[in-house]
């Protein structure tokens, strides 16, 4: 029971937070959410990166995913969001590789109010940035780097969590394979990916379509927000935050299964 607790209490959170967002967002018709010619290749206007059923990053000006659609919306200050990270990694990579789905990220920001330093914003924005200026396995360590619990600040005496420099970031990106000249090219775009994620996380906040998909009733939206291949109703988890990863597989594998 306390297990069960501790997950529907993180959800809660992230579902206030999301309201903070929507309370204070501006119209859509802001000029980064329009679907216009992007000056990046892999980061969509409203901020997201594909990683196709064939394993490549899709070329937003060129390309269409193919195959079973997942879409991810995740905060790297959300802890249950680091926790489906570390537990899905594998099998999520696993599933691209073998051709059975297409994964969107959207890294948002709707935690950011929790750090006093722009956290939630420049941890997805360099997520952006590296899978935009690195290599795809590059990435994809910096993800998991990055959305990792030991990573994540952790919450100091005055209620916010713990100041965390570009340079811890930037150790993260290294240590994943990535140069000092592509992160050069991460933090002189960094503006304008930031701009991606905030047009990403007005677009999550205020969605009436995406959210009418919440299954705790329309307008709670949470992180992490999963939708298999366009569903009616985004993934809630249940129980033990441990077993987390293991609901998100056997949601995929029902889903491929029909297919």
């Amino acid at each position: 029971m306390k297990k069960r607790s501790k997950l529907m209490t993180l959800v809660t959170m992230s579902v206030l937070s999301t309201t903070l967002i929507a309370g204070c967002s501006t119209n859509k018709t802001d000029n980064h959410s329009k679907n216009e010619h992007s000056q990046f290749q892999k980061v969509s206007n409203l901020g997201s990166v594909t990683l196709d059923k064939d394993g490549s990053l899709l070329d937003i000006n060129k390309d269409k995913a193919q195959g079973l659609k997942v879409d991810l919306y995740i905060d790297p200050e959300c802890p249950i969001c680091v926790l489906l990270e570390t537990q899905s990694q594998e099998f999520l990579s696993q599933y691209i590789k073998d051709g059975k789905i297409n994964v969107t990220y959207h890294p948002i920001a709707i935690f950011d109010k929790k750090s006093t330093d722009a956290y939630s914003y420049r941890g997805s924005a360099y997520i952006l940035g590296a899978y935009e200026y690195s290599t795809k396995d590059v990435a994809d360590k910096f993800l998991h780097n990055v959305m990792n619990s030991d990573f994540r600040p952790k919450t100091g005496t005055n209620g916010y969590l713990e100041k965390t420099s570009d340079d811890k970031f930037k150790e993260a990106f290294i240590k994943a394979g990535g140069k000092q000249e592509d992160w050069n090219q991460i933090i002189k775009s960094k503006d304008d990916l930031m701009k991606r994620v905030e047009a990403d996380t007005r677009e999550f906040a205020n969605n009436k379509d995406l959210s009418k998909k919440s299954p705790l009733g329309e307008g709670r939206i949470f992180t992490p927000f999963i939708l298999i291949n366009g569903q009616d109703k985004a993934l809630l988890f249940d129980g033990s935050p441990e077993t987390i990863g293991q609901q998100f597989k056997k949601a995929l594998d029902d889903a491929i299964s029909k297919k």
